[in-house]
């Protein structure tokens, strides 16, 4: 509330962020959902990165698992 005005223009925004359909994938999601963020560089709107609520596909899980292995492997050897 700004200078008294009490009439409120919020508007909620509604990502669509890819559903996980099994119990053994969240901490997967979790990190891609942080990786989509990260490397984004959103200018406009978060809906520029979520936008798609199917599962990640196999391929894309494998490249999901291969990056942040590399990127914490990276990390202990620096």
């Amino acid at each position: 509330m700004a200078n008294g005005n009490r009439k409120n223009n919020t508007v909620w925004l509604y990502p669509k962020g890819r559903k996980q359909y099994n119990t053994n994938d969240c901490g997967y999601y979790v990190m891609k959902n942080m990786l989509d963020i990260v490397t984004a560089k959103i200018t406009e709107s978060w809906m520029e990165v979520f936008n798609d609520p199917s599962e990640l596909t196999t391929d894309e899980m494998y490249e999901l698992r291969l990056r942040w292995s590399t990127y914490f492997l990276e990390l202990l050897e620096g």
